[in-house]
């Protein structure tokens, strides 16, 4: 296979983010439109909890697109179905509950500070 081909045949990243919420739906029997609302949920849940004394940063961080915030946690949450994805007893209420333990890890507050100073720099 040439080079070029190669190049050519990898997945995209939307076709990636794809077959991964496909995997998820086969695992969990969430449907598409399921897993949109829980991440959806939970990012809210994510920035209010963080920011609950400051509403207008919490405001700024879920509706202006620039700050950052949902790219990372579309990121962020794509990464830890991956993982969540090699475990055997996954099933809709693993899951979530999985999900909803991103709200309380400081693995997930290390990872947004990174982000927003990249995004800075």
């Amino acid at each position: 296979m040439k080079r070029y081909e190669r190049i050519l045949s990898r997945p995209t990243p939307s076709q990636k983010r794809d077959r991964l919420r496909q995997q998820i739906t086969e695992r969990t029997g969430l449907s598409e439109e399921e897993q949109f609302m829980l991440t959806f949920e939970l990012g809210c849940q994510y920035v209010e909890k963080k920011h609950s004394n400051n509403p207008r940063m919490v405001w700024t961080l879920l509706t202006d697109y620039y700050s950052g915030f949902w790219p990372f946690w579309r990121q962020m949450w794509a990464t830890d179905d991956a993982c969540l994805l090699e475990l055997d007893w996954l099933d809709s209420e693993g899951y979530t509950q999985c999900k909803k333990e991103l709200l309380d890890h400081s693995w997930v507050d290390a990872l947004w500070l990174k982000f927003r100073n990249e995004r800075l720099k």
